[in-house]
């Protein structure tokens, strides 16, 4: 589960069936559901259904908290990304869940993230026509359940949505990783050259060392200006240590 409390940029009661969802649309283009919103269409409880989410790691990461408008004010809930609203009712044991609403757990596995994406990016019907929350969108009834029905969108315009959501997503995660790169670039290239000055210190050190204890058996046989010449010689730093790596 995702730490950081995110702000939708839409929030929208969405028409599913002749129930409502409480929906957001966030800042990346994806698409979540209220969990508390979906627990209350199913009459279980939304604690649990957090514990249990918490336990899967792939759940845990659609997961996340955001700060929604009320009438009493801003308040931060748990949303569930659409598309892993199947997979969260796939583990979702029948008994827990009353007769008369079963039927309503297939119809979210099969439609809820396709009327989600469809609701927010406007595929199918202009924001005008968008049903209000107290208005029910005129629809027909089909199937032995009774449970109202929604064309499906093309494949086309499920592709086309997905893509345009994922769009933002996947260009601040290829900016990211080339940021990652750049540093981990710097911090070795700043390793290195830090690598050659201990280097070149301590091969100085080698080299003052030697012509100190030079000095004093030469400078008996030469004289003192040979002396003074040594310790000249002692105190030149040697070149650079020639690497590519450091350029």
């Amino acid at each position: 589960m995702e730490e950081k409390t995110l702000t939708p940029i839409e929030q929208a009661l969405v028409h599913f069936y002749a129930l409502l969802i409480l929906a957001v649309r966030l800042p990346d283009g994806r698409i979540a559901a209220s969990l508390a919103s979906l627990c209350e269409l199913l009459q279980i409880r939304p604690h649990g259904q957090v514990q249990r989410i918490l336990r899967d790691a792939t759940l845990a990461n659609q997961l996340l908290q955001v700060v929604v408008q009320t009438p009493g004010g801003p308040q931060t809930i748990d949303v569930l990304t659409a598309w892993a609203i199947a997979l969260w009712l796939t583990g979702l044991n029948p008994e827990m869940v009353a007769p008369e609403k079963r039927p309503l757990i297939m119809a979210l596995r099969q439609e809820a993230a396709d009327v989600l994406y469809r609701y927010f990016f406007k595929i199918g019907f202009d924001q005008a026509s968008r049903p209000a929350a107290d208005e029910a969108a005129p629809l027909h009834m089909t199937g032995a359940e009774g449970y109202l029905h929604r064309p499906a969108a093309s494949p086309e315009e499920w592709f086309a949505a997905a893509a345009d959501a994922a769009k933002g997503a996947v260009d601040e995660m290829i900016a990211a990783a080339a940021a990652w790169v750049q540093a981990q670039r710097e911090r070795e290239q700043a390793w290195l050259r830090a690598q050659q000055e201990r280097e070149r210190d301590w091969a100085q050190e080698q080299q003052n060392m030697m012509c100190e204890s030079a000095t004093g058996h030469r400078s008996a046989r030469r004289g003192p200006g040979s002396r003074r010449q040594l310790k000249d010689k002692c105190r030149r730093r040697p070149p650079p240590l020639s690497s590519s790596a450091g350029k």
